[in-house]
């Protein structure tokens, strides 16, 4: 087990709690051709049903789901095109998961992955 930081946290996060959670609260992620929200996991008028849901929470975590543990970098396009949001929003919600420490960004590549805290140890 890796040592953390004192007053640090670790979260699992595997992308189908994200998708199952929402499903149970009657938010699954719609089908194909959704608008930006629906694909991010919150149907259109979700907001209005559940209005103690935070949208861009949701599509923050999505975004953070969507970064495999040991996996590879990846771009803002293609972020944008598998969660349904505009590249400006894919963009300012990893700049944010940066500033947090939850990912990290190649100046190099121009490309994000998650930081090595974020990570969960690997398993032998």
């Amino acid at each position: 087990m890796s040592e953390r930081q004192p007053g640090s946290i670790a979260i699992a996060l595997p992308r189908g709690q994200i998708t199952r959670t929402l499903r149970e609260k009657d938010l699954g992620p719609a089908g194909e051709g959704a608008s930006a929200p629906e694909a991010a996991g919150v149907p259109r008028g979700a907001a209005d049903a559940h209005d103690h849901l935070s949208r861009s929470l949701v599509r923050g975590l999505a975004l953070l789901a969507a970064f495999e543990p040991g996996g590879g970098e990846r771009g803002i396009v293609e972020l944008a095109a598998e969660l349904g949001l505009s590249p400006s929003t894919a963009h300012r919600y990893a700049r944010t998961l940066v500033a947090v420490g939850v990912l990290q960004h190649s100046s190099v590549t121009r490309r994000y992955r998650l930081a090595p805290a974020a990570a969960p140890p690997a398993r032998a």
